[in-house]
């Protein structure tokens, strides 16, 4: 049977048949977080009704859950999709192992029968002297160093608990913008990209959270975007899976075709570098960065495609 691939030619969104010698794309593991009208599993379980079928479910919890079964993650045990969980701690008290023993608790509590993921500080570079010089102090006061240094800490505790954890770094793509000083410094409090990187010992996986706000011009998919590109620049071929535990785009106000345009091509180029395996969709508005939901038919049936195409657990 031939494979439908999609791209975008002069604006237009456009369908080819590979060649037969051409390898296949590698299939996703397709996600999403979503926040409409809550975040429960029932608002989960309506969206994949529309757009499935997801495999994976975005949550956070801003401290250590004293169990999985306890954190906001808990709700997916028993369903047929598996967890993305967040979680945060002082670094500097996780870097003194004041977190071992509940971290232990909650990684050992997860899932032993399937994959599922975690991450501490999802989004680091939001929070040194760089990004954040005013009162309160941040979080990595001793800057992109001190994030590797915690999350080699965390990613040892964690793991022994249970090796079913997949557990990277999730960095933020707005930081990974040419010449942005948190990420292309030279010298302190300015980081160089290469600090971020915690070593391929400590991630089983490296992730990157990104958005593009643009409603007319600078629009982009993952293809085009700068600041993502220059990211992967750093992380492929570092013999770890890389994904995209957040992606948002916004509807274009004139042309409902340049969303499902976007998130098509996309997943069309993540699949073809054969480094990703899983795209999340961030199903939520913010009124500080963007109109993210998937509220029109387009870009629902675009996202059903990319899940209907990707693999199962």
């Amino acid at each position: 049977m031939p494979l439908l691939l999609y791209g975008v030619q002069d604006g237009r969104l456009v369908s080819y048949t590979a060649r037969a010698s051409s390898p296949p794309p590698l299939r996703l593991l397709v996600g999403a977080y979503v926040g409409r009208p809550d975040t429960s599993p029932g608002s989960f379980q309506a969206a994949n009704a529309v757009y499935g079928p997801l495999t994976v479910r975005r949550q956070f919890n801003h401290n250590i859950p004293s169990s999985f079964g306890g954190s906001a993650s808990g709700a997916d045990v028993g369903q047929p999709w598996t967890s993305f969980l967040s979680i945060k701690a002082p670094p500097v008290e996780v870097i003194d192992g004041v977190w071992d023993s509940a971290i232990t608790a909650l990684a050992a509590s997860g899932p032993t029968d399937r994959r599922w993921w975690m991450t501490m500080w999802h989004e680091p570079e939001n929070d040194t002297p760089v990004s954040q010089p005013a009162p309160p102090a941040p979080a990595f006061a001793g800057g992109a160093q001190q994030f590797v240094e915690m999350f080699q800490r965390f990613y040892e505790v964690a793991k022994a608990a249970n090796p079913n954890a997949s557990i990277g770094p999730v960095h933020l793509g707005s930081a990974w913008k040419s010449g942005a000083p948190v990420t292309g410094g030279a010298g302190s409090p300015r980081y160089a990209a290469e600090d971020w990187i915690v070593p391929a010992s400590h991630a089983d996986f490296y992730g990157i959270d990104t958005y593009n706000a643009a409603t007319v011009a600078g629009r982009t998919s993952l293809a085009t975007a700068a600041n993502f590109q220059r990211w992967y620049a750093y992380f492929r071929g570092r013999g770890r899976p890389l994904s995209v535990p957040e992606f948002g785009r916004v509807i274009h106000p004139t042309d409902p075709a340049a969303r499902p345009a976007e998130l098509l091509e996309s997943a069309a180029w993540l699949r073809s570098t054969g480094e990703f395996d899983l795209f999340m969709y961030w199903d939520a508005d913010d009124p500080q960065t963007g109109a993210w939901s998937l509220t029109d038919p387009e870009s629902r049936a675009a996202w059903a495609q990319i899940a209907e195409q990707g693999k199962a657990l």
